[in-house]
């Protein structure tokens, strides 16, 4: 396993300078302030691993490349090695944005890009083509997508249109799908409880003041709920049915879950987020915004409920929180058993196995 970094360039800034530069100028300079989603553009022209130093080997599996290896670089690594590569989000295919947020520019030529500032502009486009150039000469890259949502998308745009696209979704830490929490706390003595968990609570895409203002709305028609947040931030949420708990580590998050009766997603763009399915595997039922993957990942569970305002987010909580606690236990089983098997490592294992076959 090869990266550039162990950890990340906020927590680890001067690891590597330069490509903490690069993401600055990204972020302040090249990026349009209105536009709530992150940019690759500078980064994508630094190379963090020497591909000189990787020696042959049967297959490569790329997952993250921003700042680790260039487009070209990929490309020579094609020619004499068999590529995997797992898309985690849009950059591939667009020319300079993780998510579009709705922007549809990547099915064309990306011109006039609202991601950034009119000046770079135009290198936007140049990256795109670049892009375009580079993925049709790489005949023997086997492509994968954690949603279908993502596949959709790629095989919409210019670079992997016409490419085969196969969905795998990711596995989550086997602390979730190992811990044997047959629900014995007594459904009929407890409050209901809903989880929001982000990174950052204050980051605009992921809208938790949307699902703070559904969970508020519900407290009107039940005064036995509950709402925890999990991240960095978010002390202006808290109130006195709001709990701040701030970052949990792996163990702590996983107790979080066992203790939830739902977990709700307001994020505007997402593609396949571990923690629906991590909540998922303790039994808890995922409230998501009608965004990226999220949907989907709703709909293959059989549990759920997709919402499109805090208006709606509210009727989805009222009518959890009202229904009768048999069924609700009954739920979290049945929720519990279906994405046990759906993201486990070991499911994970067997498609890539398929995948690395194929190859």
């Amino acid at each position: 396993m090869l990266s550039v970094i162990e950890s990340d360039l906020r927590t680890s800034p001067f690891s590597t300078p330069l490509h903490t530069l690069a993401a600055g100028l990204d972020e302040y300079v090249l990026k349009q302030d209105s536009f709530q989603a992150p940019i690759s553009a500078l980064r994508d022209y630094l190379t963090g691993i020497d591909v000189t130093t990787i020696s042959a080997t049967d297959i490569i599996h790329l997952h993250g490349v921003n700042g680790a290896l260039t487009i070209s670089a990929l490309e020579r690594l094609s020619a004499t090695n068999r590529v995997v590569w797992t898309l985690h989000d849009m950059n591939l295919f667009t020319g300079t944005c993780h998510y579009s947020l709705g922007c549809s520019k990547f099915t064309r030529d990306c011109s006039e890009c609202p991601a950034v500032k009119k000046p770079f502009r135009s290198s936007v486009k140049r990256n795109l083509r670049r892009k375009i150039i580079s993925l049709r000469n790489m005949e023997d890259v086997t492509l994968v997508a954690p949603s279908k949502w993502l596949a959709k998308q790629a095989g919409q745009s210019q670079v992997l249109k016409n490419r085969s696209i196969t969905t795998i979704p990711n596995p989550v830490n086997s602390t979730f799908v190992s811990r044997d929490n047959t629900l014995n706390r007594q459904e009929s003595s407890q409050e209901f409880r809903a989880v929001i968990v982000a990174q950052n609570l204050s980051d605009p895409v992921k809208q938790v003041e949307l699902g703070v203002a559904g969970f508020l709305s519900t407290l009107q028609a039940s005064h036995r709920a509950k709402l925890t947040l999990v991240g960095k931030g978010g002390e202006s949420f808290r109130g006195p049915d709001i709990v701040v708990k701030g970052p949990l580590d792996t163990e702590e998050l996983a107790q979080e879950f066992e203790q939830a009766d739902v977990i709700i997603v307001p994020s505007r763009a997402e593609n396949s987020p571990l923690v629906i399915a991590e909540a998922a595997a303790l039994g808890c039922v995922p409230l998501v915004m009608d965004a990226g993957g999220m949907p989907a990942m709703v709909s293959d569970l059989g549990y759920g409920t997709v919402f499109s305002s805090a208006e709606e987010l509210t009727n989805a909580l009222v009518s959890y929180s009202e229904s009768d606690p048999l069924v609700r236990y009954s739920t979290r089983e049945q929720i519990r058993t279906r994405a046990r098997k759906m993201f486990s490592p070991a499911a994970a294992v067997a498609q890539y196995d398929k995948v690395y076959a194929s190859t």
